[in-house]
């Protein structure tokens, strides 16, 4: 089973976590502020506790699912356990950049990092890292937890095996990849 960490707790970075959870995978769930950590199981609470009222998750599975994820307030021990890191922080090429070399220099070289990004090139997100054939796009749609369709965008420094790694476990997920060939370096 894979454990899961997800950078940013934004918009996104919640409910992607929601998303790992509920299938089962333990998730890690970072964010610069505390003010952001504080808040990502009440929203997945809610979420969930949604979700029952319409029968598409049990009662009994939110406590679950919610002990399944922890918050820790250190990067370093997010990534600790991590065999795939999600990003989902601000929409800024620059802090992308500085936060994949960041992630390039703690985790082990099997980690593969993606970035949730919609807009921008993850060849350039991914310019500083050194190990760039780890780096795949995973652009989950919004909400994460309700719509099933997640974009898969590999560069083409992506090993095949990461990209069929992270296709897998997508699936294994409840998600429906849609691969994408290969990223446009430039577009933003």
């Amino acid at each position: 089973m894979e454990t899961i960490a997800v950078i940013g707790a934004g918009m996104m970075g919640p409910g992607i976590a929601q998303v790992f959870a509920a299938h089962g995978h333990p998730v890690d769930v970072y964010a610069r502020t505390a003010e952001k950590i504080a808040t990502v199981k009440a929203r997945v609470r809610t979420n969930l506790t949604r979700m029952a009222d319409y029968g598409l998750v049990e009662s009994s599975d939110i406590s679950p699912i919610l002990d399944r994820i922890a918050v820790p307030t250190e990067l370093p021990l997010a990534l600790r356990r991590a065999n795939v890191v999600i990003e989902a922080i601000t929409e800024d090429l620059g802090m992308k950049q500085e936060l994949f070399a960041e992630l390039d220099r703690l985790c082990p070289a099997e980690t593969i990092l993606c970035s949730n990004t919609s807009v921008m090139s993850i060849t350039q997100i991914g310019a500083n890292a050194k190990r760039r054939e780890r780096i795949v796009g995973t652009h989950f749609y919004q909400p994460p937890f309700l719509v099933p369709l997640v974009e898969v965008v590999r560069t083409e420094f992506t090993a095949p095996a990461h990209m069929d790694a992270v296709f897998d476990l997508l699936k294994s997920a409840g998600k429906v990849p849609v691969r994408v060939q290969r990223d446009v370096p430039g577009f933003i």
